[in-house]
């Protein structure tokens, strides 16, 4: 338990790499700093210019959230874990202490 705990906790704080479809991607969004990479300053700038931010701040936000949702889903079941492990392994050293 305080293994998958652990790894639960791990899993948080792993960064999220898009790596599929990336540059593909990348000629129609610059938001997500993956894809902002692969632009040059003069064509970036070209871009904000004349494209509506909108959509794209729109979907990275419904993506971050959904993002954030698992992970802190991930945190509390790590959490859970732990206590539950720490409970577990405190009764079998009692267990075995007498």
């Amino acid at each position: 338990m305080l293994l998958l705990g652990a790894g639960l906790a791990a899993l948080v704080v792993t960064p999220r790499l898009r790596t599929r479809s990336l540059a593909s991607e990348a000629s129609s969004n610059f938001i997500y700093f993956g894809h902002a990479r692969l632009w040059s300053p003069e064509a970036l700038a070209e871009a904000l210019g004349s494209t509506s931010l909108l959509p794209q701040i729109s979907r990275q936000i419904i993506h971050m959230a959904e993002i954030a949702w698992v992970k802190h889903i991930r945190v509390q079941w790590s959490f859970r874990l732990g206590v539950l492990g720490a409970f577990v392994l405190f009764v079998f050293t009692c267990a075995v202490a007498y």
